[in-house]
């Protein structure tokens, strides 16, 4: 009985331990004149490592040679590399569209900011020379 009790405390220990070193930390915030940005991010030993995708941009004012709209935007694929506390995107030159996404975390990784632009071609060419400009993003968690 002794025994089954020392085999079920260290699965116990392991468990919190395990979860203890590698967390997964929920970021949502603003886009400067208007939109919405999520993410999350894996934290471990007292750092952020990485962005984990998906991350979303809702409702970003966005000027088309159509007229203005909004932009919903969401970033898939590999997690991104936090080096520094910073993040950077930079999506493919070949693409009708191409998205920048930067970012910084301060207050030991619970706040981030950065910037979003996207511009090019959207809609299977049904709205050209769109872009958003750069616009700042900040967001906790």
């Amino acid at each position: 009985m002794r025994r089954m009790l020392v085999c079920a405390g260290l699965v116990v220990a392991m468990v919190f331990a395990t979860t203890a070193f590698a967390v997964t930390r929920h970021f949502s915030g603003t886009v400067q004149g208007g939109g919405t940005v999520t993410f999350a991010t894996k934290f471990k030993h007292g750092k952020t490592k990485t962005v984990n995708p998906p991350v979303k941009f809702n409702s970003v004012p966005i000027s088309c040679d159509q007229g203005n709209t909004t932009l919903n935007y969401v970033l898939t694929g590999n997690p991104l590399k936090v080096t520094n506390r910073k993040f950077t995107y930079l999506g493919s030159p070949n693409r009708p569209s191409q998205a920048k996404i930067t970012g910084t975390f301060t207050n030991h990784g619970k706040n981030a900011h950065g910037t979003f632009r996207d511009h090019g071609t959207f809609a299977n060419g049904a709205a050209t020379g769109c872009d958003t400009g750069t616009v700042n993003w900040t967001a906790h968690k």
